[in-house]
């Protein structure tokens, strides 16, 4: 093979892998841009909020109007059992279930209009060999996700 073939195949080699990078680059945002804009985000939010116990920033950056009017910050502060249950939880929740808020009880009243977008996420959190239960449901409302629902329990 001449030198210039050589050459012109390392270029070509160059210019295909460039290419094939930045088309990786170019999908790995377009990912990342869905997620941000995803219930997933909001969900990811909250749970990191759960085990740091910064209901503050829950209550201020994730809550629904409607969660902030019938419970009080000072509810989530002195009242609530989720955040001292799982604060300073260092294993990794498991996910148990996601699905459409619709969805989730079948034999019941579908507790949102067909025209809202609401997921519901179940998580399980291992506490001293116990199973304490996270529910919670992510509603689009005036184009932002926020938590419209938020319930936890042991596991009997």
């Amino acid at each position: 093979m001449s030198r210039k073939r050589i050459i012109a195949l390392l270029i070509a080699i160059v210019i295909i892998g460039g290419a094939a990078w930045g088309i990786k680059v170019y999908f790995d945002v377009q990912a990342h841009n869905a997620y941000l804009a995803s219930p997933d985000r909001k969900a990811d939010q909250l749970l990191a909020d759960l085990t740091t116990g910064n209901y503050q920033d829950a209550y201020n950056n994730l809550y629904s109007a409607r969660m902030k009017a019938n419970y009080s910050l000072d509810y989530w502060k002195n009242t609530d059992q989720i955040y001292p249950s799982l604060k300073g939880y260092n294993g990794a929740p498991k996910l148990v279930s996601k699905q459409l808020a619709n969805d989730a009880n079948p034999s019941q009243p579908k507790p949102y209009s067909d025209d809202v977008s609401a997921e519901q996420y179940v998580y399980d959190f291992n506490l001293n060999s116990l199973t304490y239960r996270v529910t919670f449901v992510v509603v689009m409302f005036q184009g932002s996700w926020q938590v419209s629902e938020l319930e936890g329990a042991y596991q009997k």
